[in-house]
């Protein structure tokens, strides 16, 4: 995963990330943040729920 963000303000400019599995899900909250014109800062505070993946039984 990669930030890109205005060293000045903070503003967050953009991401990358490259994976097999979950990328999808992970780059949602960036797109988000992205959309919502957070700061690097406000990324840092972000609470995101998580769940670890379950196997069957």
């Amino acid at each position: 995963m990669s930030l890109t963000a205005d060293r000045e303000s903070g503003q967050l400019l953009g991401a990358s990330m490259v994976g097999k599995e979950g990328v999808a899900h992970r780059i949602d909250s960036i797109v988000t943040a992205l959309h919502a014109g957070m700061t690097t800062t406000d990324v840092e505070y972000l609470d995101l729920a998580y769940a670890p993946p379950f196997s069957p039984t």
